[in-house]
């Protein structure tokens, strides 16, 4: 007669383990490569918005050539930034020193 070869039918706890363990490294590699993408995410951020604020002071100060080439120039300190939004001068009829002080007080107050 013929003898029936057992087959076994299921995994070895040995295999599971090994898969198990194959699958928590990959899902720490995705937790570290997310976290990494968040950071970089964030600078690229902050980068576009220190370009965009200063390529905006620059073209402040070109808008102002009067005072920035044959004044003063623009000088930014740091604190005393306006409580309120500075309108002053949206009519258009200041000087070229009060526009710089305007300029700048808005600049301080879009930063903060």
């Amino acid at each position: 007669m013929f003898q029936k070869h057992y087959q076994p039918q299921g995994f070895t706890l040995l295999e599971v383990l090994v898969s198990v363990l194959i699958l928590a490294v990959g899902m720490l590699g995705i937790s570290v490569i997310q976290s990494r993408s968040l950071v970089y995410g964030q600078i690229a951020h902050l980068n576009t918005t220190a370009n965009i604020m200063a390529y905006d002071m620059l073209d402040r100060i070109r808008a102002n050539r009067a005072f920035s080439v044959y004044g003063t120039g623009y000088s930014v300190g740091l604190g005393s930034v306006p409580s309120a939004y500075p309108v002053n001068c949206e009519v258009g009829n200041c000087t070229p020193n009060q526009l710089a002080n305007y300029d700048i007080n808005q600049w301080k107050f879009i930063l903060d």
